[in-house]
């Protein structure tokens, strides 16, 4: 063969020396290239774990404020809520009771009237009932004026009290209406 085909034949198969150093400096810069990028991959899926650590606290924190904050104003709403409803109760209580009285006070009336025109021994036989009912009528005012003024933690015990003042009233005026 030709020596001038030879040196094409063997220049094609054999690199010469500037093609090799190119395709090493190229095979180097894809290297480093490489290299750096799972560098940064590793060290930005790594990240400062002191940074994760404040991150972690910082809305752990955050999410015990928001509960404290909504379990105050669930605190809030509650009191507000029981207070309505005691405050309904007492209305309802209040309303009862006034009712209640109204009525015993209504027969206390008919009683009476019924006393004045009563022959004068029934007059002075009932003459201590009725004194008794006098004075467990004025230990209800005085009792209703007590559960008026009463707070919440004692209104209870003050409004069970009115009730049996005020079945004791009624058990008065029974004892009258049997001697008339």
């Amino acid at each position: 063969m030709p020596a001038c085909f030879v040196n094409r034949a063997q220049a094609m198969t054999t690199p010469t020396e500037a093609q090799s150093s190119t395709a090493t400096t190229l095979y180097f810069a894809c290297f480093v290239i490489f290299a750096m990028s799972l560098g940064a991959l590793l060290y930005g899926c790594a990240g400062d774990p002191n940074k994760e650590a404040r991150t972690a606290q910082e809305a752990q924190a955050e999410a015990v404020r928001e509960n404290q904050k909504r379990r105050a104003e669930l605190e809030q709403r509650y009191a507000k809520e029981l207070a309505d409803m005691q405050s309904e109760q007492r209305k309802s209580f209040d309303l009862k009771m006034k009712q209640r009285i109204d009525k015993i006070d209504a027969r206390a009336g008919e009683l009476q009237s019924r006393m004045e025109t009563a022959r004068p021994q029934v007059r002075t036989a009932l003459k201590d009932e009725w004194r008794a009912y006098s004075d467990t009528r004025n230990k209800v005012d005085s009792k209703v004026s007590e559960v008026k003024s009463s707070g919440d933690d004692n209104w209870k015990s003050a409004s069970y009290e009115l009730e049996e003042q005020l079945d004791d009233l009624e058990d008065a005026l029974d004892r009258v209406a049997k001697k008339l």
